[in-house]
């Protein structure tokens, strides 16, 4: 679907980059703004907002964006997902180039709505399972990995009568995909089922976009856009050295750190597998 060129402009024209932070986190300089940059470990306000430019740029990683691109990244947005958004938010009517886009655009969407309806059933129906004598099993072995039970309801974990269940959320919060993991796997067993299995991709959920954990990470810790997901505490470690994640190419999200009071680092959301 492509959006008319004058929606795009709009965006462009009346959208503010500073509007995308919460004020709190901003320090004026002069005609600029400082915050941190969460594209590098920044223990010193480094991400310089140009107001007059509508620009963010870090002089530590020489990187830099405008107001959509911005919104787009820290939301994990397509580039007609995020313009979609922020003219609903300015008010602005995001009207298609042609009927036949207007069409596209509301069969989109009714699928979309669709789609965030059946996640939230099923995350909520694969919580309820795994608190059910069917799920003592999985429950026992969670708890086994050194998960609390405030921590497997806090993450929502989950059982679907055959695989221990992850909701893989947006950054909003919203369930899009689950990775699961086989309860009862033999490593090297012939022509069993795969160990993890992930949704498939569709209009909510592609693989290679999504990052786990983002939509948890602690205010205040990182940057965080106005309206933004944001409000765990949890911790997203890289592998260890010659550990179990680092042989089988995952990023590991190490069990202990669920309830540690650190900053959640965005990382591909394979790292759910490291769970288990």
């Amino acid at each position: 679907m492509r959006l008319h060129p004058d929606v795009i402009e709009q965006v462009r024209q009346r959208l503010q980059i500073v509007d995308l932070f919460e004020p709190a986190s901003l320090r004026r300089v002069g005609g600029e703004f400082l915050t941190r940059c969460p594209w590098h470990e920044d223990r010193r306000p480094s991400l310089s907002l140009n107001p007059s430019k509508n620009l963010a740029y870090c002089h530590v990683c020489a990187r830099g964006t405008d107001a959509i691109g911005w919104w787009m990244e820290q939301q994990g947005l397509s580039f007609q997902e995020a313009v979609l958004q922020l003219a609903e938010r300015l008010g602005i009517a995001a009207e298609p180039f042609d009927a036949a886009d207007q069409a596209r655009l509301q069969q989109e969407m009714a699928e979309r709505k669709r789609l965030y309806a059946l996640r939230q059933t099923q995350r909520q129906t694969f919580a309820e399972r795994l608190w059910r004598s069917e799920g003592a099993a999985a429950l026992a072995y969670l708890q086994g990995r050194g998960l609390t039970p405030q921590t497997i309801r806090d993450w929502q974990l989950g059982w679907n009568g055959e695989r221990v269940m992850v909701p893989l959320n947006d950054p909003q919060g919203r369930t899009v995909a689950f990775s699961g993991r086989l309860l009862n796997h033999q490593n090297g067993q012939p022509g069993g089922a795969p160990k993890y299995r992930n949704s498939r991709n569709d209009l909510l959920y592609q693989k290679s976009q999504l990052l786990f954990g983002l939509d948890r990470a602690r205010e205040g810790d990182q940057p965080q856009p106005a309206g933004g997901a944001g409000g765990g505490a949890v911790r997203c470690d890289p592998p260890r050295p010659g550990g179990s994640q680092q042989r089988s190419g995952g990023v590991g999200l190490q069990p202990h750190s669920l309830d540690a009071p650190a900053v959640a680092a965005a990382v591909p959301h394979r790292a759910a597998a490291a769970l288990f």
